[in-house]
């Protein structure tokens, strides 16, 4: 740094001494943080710390600058507060002794987390991460600086004006790309919503804050982030099972939001009260598959929305969806039904008798059930209570032929702990797919609205989500004796050569797949680094 300049550290540029104002961000004030964050002006392992700009429950993100390039970087500093001592010693961290081990253990999937992304540098929607350690108890990840406008700012300005398909297309789809190729390397983000997503001057799109499952759940050992109208119903409990679905009702809330020029209500409102407004109502540029494919992806139960990126694309497309919302296909059915002359099985008859026979405690009582009910089988199961795809019609003997329910697309523990269901033996038989979760239903028989008997047995094919299997040994290997024992577990893999000064010409350097970590056969491709010759042709 020249003598006659100082550091502005809240953008980390250069400023003459005697200046009372940034003349790159127009900063006036002297920059402190708050006592268990590090101080503003502080080294870390050659990285000058400035402002912090962020805190995602799990960690303190900070404006930095390397002192050896004089380049601007995020530091990401592992810190959940809620375990923490209060107040710190320079870079140390003290953590309160009854959250010692849980400590460690969330350390270890912040840093194993972070060290998926490194594989991931590269990836066009992400920032690169330039280097990675642990220093005074806890751990830091070091990014490059992006610079750029949230995409929550961006919309702010907007107000309720949407955007068209056309723009937000343009906008997002390379953003949808990137994060299809995230979640086929099992890393899920749990925050997409605008404030994450952030959009350069040229129109570059990265997606950013990515954090251990525990800072985006509610009622967790430490501080959660939960947005409002973009986190999704399952977020919401501690044992609410999450994945790349949970990811799929983020995006599309944002989605949703920049076409719409309104928020999705909260998901836990959404629960008790869905008045979610189709977008090409609110919006009627908005082309029949993107409401659609939105809508499927905002389902709140898990098991009735849509489950990758990858058909979420499709859908968005209009080259079709697996899934719908529970409500949608309920009503699809139930137009069927009448075409056919069925009559669905919960009627309005059936129901006003079932209440009639079951109100002991009065109306309201029952009502607070059902909503009772409604949450609690939402949240545990992801499936809604029999809907109308349970049809019967009266025969002239005045006995019920019944038609078969819906399965596909429904997780077979649900439907086997369904008391509407007690009656059915299943017969359950698993198939690897890469396109439906594990657990889910991909095809029943008898088929959909077939006639049944009271005690039918159905035969249901289950998924057990891609074929995996565990990654070999291959590293210190040679790279024919790799390639075999690669070959042997059916892996499809690429190498690529890297100079070596001490290791045989052949042998394998390194690999991007630790040994025994898991491998999706029909997507995954390790790449092997083998040592070329001495003179590095």
């Amino acid at each position: 740094m020249d003598n006659g300049n100082k550091l502005c550290l809240n953008c980390m540029r250069e400023m003459p001494l005697n200046a009372e104002q940034c003349p790159h961000c127009g900063n006036k004030k002297e920059i402190h943080n708050r006592e268990i964050f590090l101080q503003a002006g502080s080294v870390i392992k050659g990285y000058m710390v400035g402002k912090l700009i962020a805190y995602c429950g799990d960690c303190a993100v900070y404006i930095g600058r390397n002192e050896l390039t004089e380049e601007r970087v995020i530091i990401r500093e592992f810190l959940p507060t809620t375990m923490l001592e209060p107040v710190r010693t320079g870079t140390a961290v003290t953590v309160s002794a009854e959250n010692a081990t849980l400590y460690k253990a969330l350390m270890m999937d912040f840093i194993d987390l972070y060290n998926s992304l490194y594989a991931l540098n590269g990836e066009e929607c992400l920032v690169n991460i330039m280097e990675m350690f642990q220093l005074g108890g806890t751990a830091y990840v070091v990014q490059e600086y992006f610079e750029g406008i949230a995409l929550s700012d961006l919309l702010e300005e907007r107000g309720s004006e949407p955007l068209s398909w056309e723009q937000t297309e343009m906008l997002m789809m390379p953003l949808l790309k990137s994060l299809d190729r995230v979640h086929k390397r099992q890393i899920v983000h749990r925050a997409i919503c605008p404030k994450k997503i952030t959009i350069s001057r040229e129109g570059q799109i990265k997606l950013l804050d990515f954090s251990v499952s525990s800072a985006r759940t509610e009622k967790t050992e430490i501080s959660a982030e939960i947005f409002g109208g973009y986190s999704a119903p399952e977020q919401y409990r501690i044992n609410g099972k999450q994945g790349t679905w949970t990811d799929v009702y983020g995006i599309c809330a944002t989605l949703y939001r920049m076409l719409t020029g309104v928020v999705p209500q909260d998901a836990a409102t959404r629960l008790v009260s869905d008045k979610l407004v189709d977008a090409c109502i609110l919006n009627d540029t908005v082309p029949a598959s993107v409401s659609d494919s939105l809508k499927a992806g905002l389902a709140i139960a898990p098991a009735g929305r849509i489950a990758t990126i990858e058909e979420l694309i499709n859908g968005l497309n209009g080259l079709g969806i697996r899934s719908r919302p529970p409500q949608a296909e309920s009503a699809q059915q139930e137009e069927k039904k009448k075409k056919n002359g069925k009559k669905p099985f919960f009627t309005a008859e059936r129901i006003r008798n079932l209440k009639i026979m079951g109100i002991s405690a009065g109306i309201t009582v029952v009502a607070l059930s059902l909503i009772i009910l409604m949450i609690s089988g939402l949240m545990s199961r992801g499936d809604e209570m029999p809907s109308s795809s349970d049809t019967t019609s009266q025969t002239s003997a005045g006995q019920e032929e019944l038609v078969a329910p819906n399965f596909v697309g429904k997780t077979i523990a649900s439907i086997q702990t369904n008391e509407a269901y007690s009656n059915f033996t299943f017969n359950v038989t698993e198939e690897y797919n890469d396109n439906v979760v594990q657990g889910v239903v991909i095809s029943q028989t008898p088929k959909e609205e077939e006639e049944i008997t009271s005690t039918q047995t159905f035969d249901l094919v289950v998924s057990k989500g891609p074929k995996t299997v565990k990654m070999p040994t291959v590293v210190g290997l040679d790279i024919n004796a790799a390639k075999a024992t690669l070959d042997n577990y059916g892996i499809i893999y690429e190498v690529r050569m890297a100079y070596s000064a001490t290791d045989a010409p052949g042998t394998v350097l390194d690999c991007d797949f630790a040994a025994g970590s898991d491998v999706i056969l029909s997507s995954d491709r390790p790449i092997l680094k083998v040592a070329n010759d001495q003179s590095g042709q």
